[in-house]
């Protein structure tokens, strides 16, 4: 549906492109406040019921062996982010020919020796 939008109309595209990234950020917004703003207690609480019969979360907790997160973990994720955002940097000068911005090729060109396959320059 988001595709035949963008299809149809750009400037309906943009607007629904617009309304869902902006609630997919306050709804991050929000997952986040809430496990800022969970006191531990309640939180294990939650937990214990989610778990069957004979568990709980300290002694998983106490008993858990497996690896932890490190700040290098972490930034090993970041490429990937890069990976899908990038498709999404090439889009404004891909489609401002169609919003009458440019022609494709002034557009374009200027975002060229950005791109990894203009190197080496």
């Amino acid at each position: 549906m988001i595709v035949l939008t963008n299809i149809l109309g750009t400037k309906y595209g943009f607007r629904l492109m617009t309304v869902l990234t902006t609630v997919s950020l306050i709804g991050l917004a929000a997952a986040i406040a809430i496990l800022f703003l969970t006191p531990r207690a309640v939180a294990i609480t939650a937990i214990n019921k989610l778990l069957p019969s004979g568990y709980t979360y300290s002694s998983l907790a106490n008993n858990y062996k497996g690896p932890e997160t490190t700040l290098n973990g972490v930034l090993m994720v970041i490429p990937f982010f890069a990976l899908y955002v990038y498709p999404w940097l090439m889009a404004g000068p891909a489609i401002a020919p169609r919003l009458g911005v440019g022609t494709p090729l002034s557009t374009t060109s200027q975002w060229l020796p950005l791109s990894p396959w203009s190197w080496p320059p």
